[in-house]
């Protein structure tokens, strides 16, 4: 009973700092997803996909045979969304899903648990040397997300209007999307900018 209570009460300490540190890297990630957004869903790239699936024999099976129409009807939904707080909103959801699914934050949550302090602080430290199961860790939670929000975002009744093209085009953008809110929000190299930025407030 004290295990599961001590479970349902573990909150990870932040301060302020590190919360300051948090909400710039997450601004970082969200600007760099504006731009990748933009890049990818930019409506000069319709003709450009019009031309390269005219050169394919795909669309000679029944499955894609209104293929070449669908483009024209998706051209009103591009460009995306260009409100920045939603980017924002996005950054913050990816880091904290990916927070929750990193083994090294499962294993100190689960230790507060079953271990006592030494024999947390202990696990916790040879997990972090381990830096290539980090990194492995980290890409498998990324594509595991993208084909997660993949899924929400596209239900199967719409799959079946959109271009097959498109169909790639967002899920290599959701991927793209995790990875660099990953990047932006777990990697160690920009901590002493960052903290010097901040030192300036």
């Amino acid at each position: 009973m004290n295990s599961i209570k001590r479970l349902l009460t573990y909150r990870p300490e932040i301060s302020f700092r590190e919360f300051s540190l948090l909400f710039l890297r997450a601004s970082i990630a969200a600007a760099l997803n504006y731009g990748l957004s933009m890049a990818l869903f930019n409506p000069q790239l319709i003709p450009i996909i019009d031309q390269l699936w005219d050169q394919l024999s795909m669309k000679k099976f029944d499955a894609f045979a209104d293929d070449a129409f669908r483009t024209k009807k998706m051209n009103r939904f591009w460009p995306p969304r260009d409100f920045p707080l939603i980017y924002l909103a996005y950054s913050f959801a990816v880091y904290f899903v990916s927070k929750i699914m990193d083994p090294i934050y499962l294993q100190e949550a689960l230790s507060v648990v079953f271990s006592d302090e030494k024999e947390e602080k202990m696990k916790v430290n040879e997990a972090e040397e381990n830096i290539w199961l980090r990194l492995w860790g980290r890409l498998l939670g990324c594509i595991v997300q993208a084909i997660v929000y993949f899924a929400m975002l596209l239900p199967p009744y719409r799959l079946g209007e959109l271009h097959v093209f498109v169909i790639l085009l967002n899920y290599v953008h959701l991927l793209l999307s995790v990875m660099i809110c990953n990047l932006c929000m777990f990697a160690g190299f920009p901590n002493k900018c960052m903290d010097k930025m901040l030192d300036v407030f």
